[in-house]
């Protein structure tokens, strides 16, 4: 059902367009400082996105960051798709379609310091890792850093029976005529019908049923590359290290930045239990057990330089964050681990306004310091606070001042060859900050009010209805409309009107974007 090139790997439906914060530059080095160990220096890059998919995030790095961003995907379709993109946004971005085995031969790549896979480790052979850890091993530059996420043990143990039952019904039952989509369809149908007999499993093993319940909701393009490659292979924790020692690398930090406060992640007992473990390995192994860990997302460092106290604390003094969400959208409450954690009033609160303040500039950890500090907020409950924020998808890591300055050209580019693309295609919902250096979340249809922003030749402040009636021309030339509640509307009155509610919308999160740099 595959070609040969494939080796096993799903290539006949592409995978989906998601953009992957965790693998920016600002949010690597600040979570290696959170665990006080030194990041790569800020400034240029060199970095490899292996196994990139669409591209949205190594395209999204490449026009937000300086330096020299190179990534490969071995599916030709995906890279020359990626490809297009980076050619129309202008970031420089050497995209390839080298296989693993390939892209380890190359003579022409740089020392990098940062290398990124998501996903890719446990969907690839054991061939393919070793490979993998060949590149790492001959192109990460010393005290370099690699991002890893990966499905975890003990967490898919449920559901690796359920797996192996549906990638079997598709390889016996299947034919390549069905398609893939019908296949995936069959294979869960099939997996439904075993259940439904009476299968013992799935009444004895807790999980099982409600895992097979929730593929039926999912995208076939996500359960295509997340299910029924050939290769599937959760992995402990401890086993992937040891597989990355052999690079010399050593595991320093969790990329998600919930998992650097135990608070919201175990009760007192299991804090108590997990402080006991002396060795490093053991205690994070535990951890997963702890939380029935089913996807890790790990930092890996080569030739860790911990930092004393003073200079970590210096250095995430110097650190800038960002609100990402509007302050009166971002919510006191956290659903962790340990279930809805309430965030205190009294130092959120002002931490927020404080982010939020100068129409949201980018502000250092230090800059909050002095703000703060009238009302007993002090520096670790800051570090502590905007870890949390940063974690829980309301703020991000920022670049320097003079990098942000330094990429706004690239960015700008890069966002004005997204909107371009917005008026046919709806797949990147990202745009590049030079702020962050990293991807924003923006819909389709804020694209789209961008366009019409930017197309407005009138210098005054632009309001709802102007904005509307701009997005509603871009659609009428495209043959779209505007679909709510599930229904198409089909007057340009109807059709207005709406734009012009979901534009005032758009219009409070305008200063948000502006200050993000996505945004003129």
């Amino acid at each position: 059902m595959q070609p040969d090139w494939t080796a096993g790997y799903v290539a006949e439906i592409d995978y989906t367009y998601g953009y992957y914060r965790e693998l920016a530059p600002a949010h690597l080095r600040l979570a290696l400082l959170l665990r006080g160990i030194a990041p790569p220096p800020s400034g240029p890059v060199n970095y490899l996105e292996l196994g990139f998919g669409q591209g949205v995030s190594v395209n999204i790095h490449a026009a937000s960051n300086r330096g020299s961003f190179w990534g490969t995907d071995f599916n030709p379709n995906q890279a020359a798709g990626a490809r297009a993109l980076a050619k129309a946004g202008g970031n420089g971005a050497n995209l390839l379609d080298d296989g693993f085995a390939d892209l380890l031969e190359r003579d022409d790549l740089p020392k990098f310091d940062f290398i990124t896979l998501h996903g890719i480790w446990t969907w690839v052979s054991d061939k393919h890792r070793d490979t993998i850890v060949a590149i790492i091993r001959k192109h990460l530059a010393v005290g370099g850093a690699v991002y890893m996420s990966y499905n975890t043990l003990p967490g898919w143990s449920a559901s690796m029976p359920v797996r192996h039952l549906m990638k079997l019904h598709e390889d016996l039952a299947g034919s390549a005529e069905q398609g893939i989509q019908k296949r995936i369809q069959a294979a869960i149908a099939f997996g439904e019908q075993v259940d439904t007999a009476g299968a013992a499993f799935f009444r004895q093993v807790p999980g099982a049923r409600d895992r097979l319940k929730g593929l039926k909701d999912k995208p076939a393009n996500y359960l295509a590359h997340e299910y029924f490659n050939a290769d599937w292979k959760p992995m402990y924790f401890a086993d992937a290290v040891r597989h990355l020692e052999t690079a010399k690398l050593g595991y320093a930090a969790p990329s998600n930045l919930l998992d650097h406060i135990d608070n919201v992640n175990f009760n007192e007992q299991s804090r108590q239990m997990l402080a006991s473990i002396q060795n490093p390995l053991l205690r994070e192994s535990a951890r997963d057990f702890v939380v029935n860990q089913v996807f890790r997302r790990d930092i890996f460092t080569r030739g860790q330089r911990l930092l004393s106290m003073p200079e970590r604390t210096a250095l995430l003094m110097q650190s800038r964050v960002a609100l990402t969400n509007l302050a009166g959208e971002v919510p006191l409450k956290l659903n962790a681990a340990i279930g809805e954690v309430n965030l205190s009033p009294a130092v959120y609160t002002p931490l927020i306004e404080a982010l939020a303040s100068d129409n949201y500039r980018a502000k250092t950890l230090g800059e909050l310091v002095p703000v703060l500090a009238p009302k007993n907020i002090n520096p670790l409950q800051i570090i502590q606070a905007v870890t949390l924020l940063i974690g829980a998808n309301h703020a991000a890591a920022a670049q320097s001042a003079d990098e942000a300055a330094a990429a706004v050209p690239s960015a700008q580019k890069f966002n004005a060859a997204l909107l371009k693309m917005a008026r046919e295609h709806t797949e990147v919902m990202c745009m590049a900050s030079p702020v962050l250096g990293a991807g924003v979340p923006v819909p389709r249809l804020q694209q789209m009010f961008l366009a019409a922003l930017a197309e407005q030749k009138s210098k005054k402040a632009p309001d709802a209805t102007t904005l509307a009636k701009g997005a509603w021309a871009i659609m009428t030339a495209i043959g779209q409309r505007v679909v709510k509640d599930g229904k198409t509307l089909q007057s340009e009155d109807e059709n207005i009107t709406q734009l012009a509610a979901d534009a005032k919308i758009f219009l409070d999160r305008l200063p948000l974007l502006q200050a993000l740099g996505v945004a003129a």
